[in-house]
């Protein structure tokens, strides 16, 4: 069986304790129900939008979530066992896809950072670091002359002197 998660909408701004959001559950490839959560740490409810005596695919979909392994968290030095179950499942999900958004809006956030500076910090932690030139010069456009190209090597010897344990340069768009 095939449980999809489609036309996930996340509200981060109404979020409290989860995540606030929207979403359609497909079973099988079919469009069977929805997925809501309203962010302040409640359980995700789901429906179906057939009529309740027209909703066996949903029935199956959540006997499917149940039979799936259960799966072990730690929490506060303790060993927490959950049970599999369609809420988990769907809210598993979307967490999976706000996590990849919000990845994917840091990576645009870096990348726009390295058309002017030099930018460093630990991968993958979720911050970093700029050192650029003054009037936000681009390093494509310094890179076209000896004095911008001898420029940006003095400036990427200077970040590596300051780079801590487990710093790198991040920028991809120079030769360091």
């Amino acid at each position: 069986m095939k449980i999809e998660i489609k036309n996930v909408k996340i509200n981060n701004s109404f979020s409290e304790e989860t995540i606030c959001f929207t979403a359609d559950i497909f079973v099988d490839g079919k469009k069977t129900a929805y997925a809501r959560n309203d962010g302040r740490g409640g359980c995700t409810h789901y429906s179906s939008y057939h009529k309740p005596n027209n909703d066996h695919d949903l029935r199956q979909a959540e006997a499917y979530a149940k039979s799936l392994p259960s799966t072990s968290h730690e929490f506060m030095g303790k060993t927490m066992v959950l049970e599999s179950n369609l809420e988990s499942l769907i809210d598993e999900a979307v967490y999976a896809i706000d996590n990849k958004r919000e990845a994917d809006k840091f990576q645009k956030k870096i990348q726009k950072a390295c058309e002017t500076s030099i930018v460093y910090g630990i991968p993958n932690s979720g911050g970093f670091k700029a050192i650029g030139f003054k009037g936000k010069l681009k390093l494509n456009d310094l890179a076209n002359t000896i004095q911008g190209q001898a420029a940006i090597r003095n400036l990427v010897e200077r970040v590596k002197k300051e780079l801590k344990d487990g710093e790198v340069i991040l920028n991809t768009n120079i030769l360091f």
